[in-house]
């Protein structure tokens, strides 16, 4: 019995801590800075960051403002810094609705990248993916094939295949984001979207299309630039194997 009250007890605290933090007080300076940045977002990417830095600074455990500063980070390009502070977004709010698909676009822009460096050294990787490859084992840490890439694209700078395998890590692992951010928030237009559109960049028609039918309930305007996607990538994937075969011939 005595073993039981001690368990209650300390279920309580932790909680309580729980409650704690969910209700802990911001910075008012913070908060202020976190508003000002707000009203940035849509016009000044700079202001917004520079205000959701000083937000951050000021309380670090600010979740909100920390979420905006890397959301507006993969607006602005800095990808890099938006991934550093959208895990530290996990850490303090792991539940977060938007987070795991913010994070997705983050590795989804890097795949983007990879890609067209790709093309540029052989226009042959543009629709070579067809859905099929696994680029690297769930089982194993993605860091270590992402480097191993790297380290391939460092001894040959002109090494097509090293960027397009690196390309297919960073969009199993945005497709792996986006996957989660549509778990936590099956509502999410953008996760939706964005998962739709790295299905089809992937070759992953069918499961394109799924999320297509899904975006048509949710946002006709989003439905529509996944639907338009769709038609111009298999006209455009058509036309590229057949001039593939009129070359060969």
């Amino acid at each position: 019995m005595a073993r039981v009250r001690i368990l209650v007890g300390l279920v309580l605290i932790f909680l309580l801590g729980l409650i704690g933090s969910a209700f802990a007080k911001v910075n008012p300076k913070a908060q202020k800075h976190y508003e000002i940045g707000m009203k940035y977002r849509e016009h000044d990417r700079v202001q917004a960051i520079s205000e959701f830095q000083k937000a951050v600074t000021l309380d670090p455990n600010f979740t909100e403002a920390r979420f905006e500063l890397g959301s507006m980070y993969i607006d602005n390009g800095q990808l890099d810094k938006a991934l550093v502070e959208l895990k530290i977004v996990k850490r303090q709010n792991p539940s977060h609705r938007k987070l795991h698909t913010h994070i997705g676009l983050v590795y989804h822009r890097w795949g983007m990248i990879e890609w067209s460096r790709a093309i540029q050294i052989d226009p042959i990787y543009i629709y070579k993916d067809d859905g099929k490859q696994v680029f690297y084992n769930k089982g194993t840490q993605p860091e270590i094939t992402i480097n191993q890439y790297k380290k391939e694209m460092e001894r040959d700078t002109t090494n097509p295949l090293a960027h397009y395998n690196l390309r297919g890590v960073y969009y199993d692992l945005a497709i792996e984001a986006y996957l989660k951010g549509v778990a936590a928030n099956p509502q999410d237009t953008l996760a939706h979207l964005s998962l739709g559109l790295a299905y089809l960049e992937r070759g992953k028609m069918e499961k394109a299309k799924a999320h297509l039918k899904i975006l048509e309930k949710l946002s006709p305007e989003a439905a529509n630039i996944l639907k338009q996607s769709l038609v111009y990538q298999e006209q455009q994937r058509k036309q590229f194997q057949e001039e593939q075969k009129a070359q060969t011939k």
